[in-house]
């Protein structure tokens, strides 16, 4: 949900950046060296630069981001990060303020909607001379562009917030053979942007992407960074929805869908078979709705049959939508740019963000969208942006920028967060570039007190990492909005299993993707690291079966992929692959653990286990698995045991980043923390976790 009231976010977000680099610690001077906070507005200086630190630089920085803002004094006087800074409706903005905000801050990239219905107002009639206006003190001012091809349906307001227009023309609207998508409702207020299976939508759509480019491209030509194709009104390749009323369900999809149906299986017979259904024709299909909330704790998943294909459709046509656009802008010589909405959080259902996983040839620049919230309540995690730089870097893409915006939580009172997202982000290595918002209101409130003390760069990873982290996408779309006991159960396992191992044990790490997992990325890292997830592809189960074969290591929380597609217990999968034994199904709220007397493990501290996540159950209980191997880890003070190893795997059947995270103190935290270096030390005796 990047931009809920777009003019507001992105007013939000006007002095965003000027107040962040104000401030900001330092500039990067090499691949592993945060440069301390400097007095001088200089981001870097000329005769500090050793030649190894300017290769470094250079490497980082594009020489397109590097170049000086020739108009402003104080920019020539270093380099500039890139960072992506929004101006929404600039017909709502004095140029001549804004200017010099910027002018403070040294920003040099500014993001702008280049508006269908402003520039094509009546069909075949192209407009481009008013927002040329409006660019016009911009371009003076020496500032370069991303524009964002603006068609997706974005109510537009007028500086009082008055709602003005819509980024769709009004011509295109009244079309006969064009359409917009809907939720399962039918809710005409609700309807956003153009429907992606609606086939004229898409030719109109790219006529205008076609046109803008041209005109744009040519006039500002070494001024644009990259143009963006915008179909949805946050700016993101997503759908749209509104609260958990989701799209796209307009007839056009209907349609689209029963076709695919069509190729997928050829006859109804053959998806009736396959599905355990009994459709009359494809004709009779409708569009899955998917049951909120999924009851993990009663152990059921249950979906309708055919909601994994409408998911994969789903994604499929969103594709298939942007895809001439990202073509075109590559054709013309410009750089493609993409937004997507966060992923791996409980929205994933709604938004198909899986398709984050699958446009990386076709994007230059990703900018992966974090706003401090999950769709229950506020997040302060700062692990959540560094965490989803990762996963998307690791998805194949060549630049990737962390979108962080203060949309929901009040920046006033937590300025910390800020501080701590960026330093993970940084300290990680991996984000090329920012876009930050939400902190404007803060800074006018209370000046020079709302600078984030900062140290601010790119710290490349000394170190090739050995570890990767399996982030499945199906997981959240089968378990979609699911929570246990408020808790997002899912999202922490991942993310608090990559601060541990990242920061806590400074082991670098890779997350890798279904894609990844699927194409034998794995092969590379001497661990993988399974956290608590339920249903995997099971394309997905045959990728972990060839890396342990392989002689890969593993490291696993508890029984791994239980479910199958159709929401049903698939039968232990796990038992016989990684040497799991009877299971006896446990309820405890809290049990004390002491190590096996004869675990090959050494230094597994004595601990207690609170359920914060009780499950399924039968799910952690097991023992080890008769002539495996397999030796337990834990036995409780009644003699049961938790948790096995083999020479190559360890699976806890607790969850200790979820305990590592809830810990009611630091000794328990680091306690947590004492396992885990136990246990990596273990399968990679190579090299030693320190202390």
């Amino acid at each position: 949900m990047k931009y809920r009231n777009t003019w507001d976010r992105r007013k939000k977000g006007l002095l965003i950046v000027c107040a962040f680099l104000l401030c900001a610690g330092a500039w990067l001077l090499g691949r592993s060296v945060i440069v301390p906070v400097r007095e001088s507005t200089s981001i870097v200086e000329e005769d500090t630069i050793n030649e190894e630190q300017r290769i470094a630089l250079e490497s980082v920085f594009p020489e397109e981001y590097r170049g000086e803002r020739q108009a402003l004094d104080a920019a020539k006087k270093g380099k500039n990060c890139p960072v992506s800074f929004f101006l929404a409706d600039l017909n709502n903005l004095d140029p001549e303020e804004t200017v010099k905000m910027l002018d403070a801050c040294q920003v040099s990239i500014l993001s702008i909607p280049l508006v269908w219905s402003q520039l094509e107002p009546e069909e075949g009639v192209f407009t481009p001379a008013v927002v040329d206006e409006l660019l016009a003190p911009y371009v003076e001012a020496g500032f370069r562009f991303i524009f964002l091809l603006d068609g997706g349906g974005r109510q537009i307001a007028d500086r009082n917030g008055k709602i003005v227009a819509n980024s769709l023309p009004e011509w295109v609207l009244a079309r006969e053979d064009t359409s917009r998508q809907c939720d399962f409702l039918d809710r005409e207020d609700v309807r956003y942007g153009l429907s992606y299976s609606n086939v004229t939508n898409q030719e109109l759509y790219l006529t205008f992407c076609l046109k803008t480019v041209e005109y744009f491209g040519n006039r500002y030509a070494d001024r644009v960074v990259g143009f963006s194709p915008c179909v949805m009104n946050e700016f993101e390749i997503k759908y749209p929805q509104t609260l958990y009323a989701w799209t796209d369900f307009s007839l056009d999809a209907l349609g689209g869908f029963r076709e695919y149906l069509r190729a997928v299986y050829g006859t109804a017979a053959e998806m009736n078979t396959r599905l355990e259904t009994s459709y009359a024709g494809f004709s009779s299909v409708s569009i899955p709705v998917i049951s909120y909330n999924n009851t993990i704790v009663s152990g059921t998943m249950s979906d309708d049959p055919l909601f994994a294909d409408w998911q994969r459709y789903r994604e499929d046509t969103l594709i298939s939508y942007v895809t001439p656009a990202f073509e075109m802008i590559r054709e013309k010589g410009y750089k493609t740019v993409a937004y997507f909405g966060q992923t791996l959080s409980g929205q994933d259902a709604i938004y198909a963000t899986g398709v984050v996983t699958r446009l990386a040839d076709q994007v230059d620049i990703a900018v992966i969208d974090f706003n401090f919230y999950d769709g229950y309540g506020e997040v302060y995690d700062c692990m959540v942006p560094a965490f989803l730089v990762n996963y998307v870097k690791n998805a194949g893409y060549p630049c990737v920028w962390a979108g962080l915006y203060f949309e929901r939580i009040p920046y006033l009172e937590h300025q910390e967060v800020l501080q701590d997202a960026v330093n993970a982000v940084a300290a990680d290595g991996l984000a090329e570039g920012f876009e930050i918002g939400g902190i404007a209101e803060t800074f006018w409130k209370i000046g020079q007190k709302a600078k984030p003390q900062l140290t601010y760069g790119i710290n490349r990873r000394e170190e090739k990492p050995r570890i990767a982290i399996y982030a499945g996408e199906w997981n959240f779309y089968k378990s979609h909005g699911e929570q246990i006991r408020y808790y997002n159960y899912f999202s922490d396992a991942l993310i608090q299993m990559y601060r541990i191992l990242r920061f806590e044990l400074q082991e670098p790490v890779d997350v890798l993707c279904d894609a990844a997992l699927i194409s034998g990325a794995a092969e590379k890292y001497e661990l993988l690291v399974l956290p608590g997830q339920f249903y995997v592809d099971p394309i997905v189960r045959e990728a972990v079966e060839a890396y342990a074969e392989a002689g890969g290591k593993i490291l696993m929380d508890f029984r791994f992929g239980e479910w199958d597609e159709k929401g049903s217990a698939s039968g232990g999968w796990s038992d016989a692959c990684f040497g799991i034994g009877a299971r006896e199904a446990l309820r405890t709220m809290k049990t004390k653990l002491v190590a096996v007397e004869d675990v090959p493990i050494q230094g597994l501290p004595e601990l207690t286990v609170r359920s914060l996540y009780p499950g399924v159950s039968n799910l952690y209980a097991m023992a080890p698995l008769e002539n495996s191997g397999a030796k337990a880890l834990y036995r409780d003070d009644t003699g049961r045991y938790y948790g096995l190893c083999t020479e190559k795997t360890v699976v806890l059947s607790f969850q200790p980043q979820i305990q590592y995270k809830y810990a009611e103190s630091e000794e328990e935290r680091q306690t947590v923390v004492e396992l885990l270096r136990s246990v990596v030390n273990y399968l990679l005796p190579a090299k030693t976790v320190e202390q």
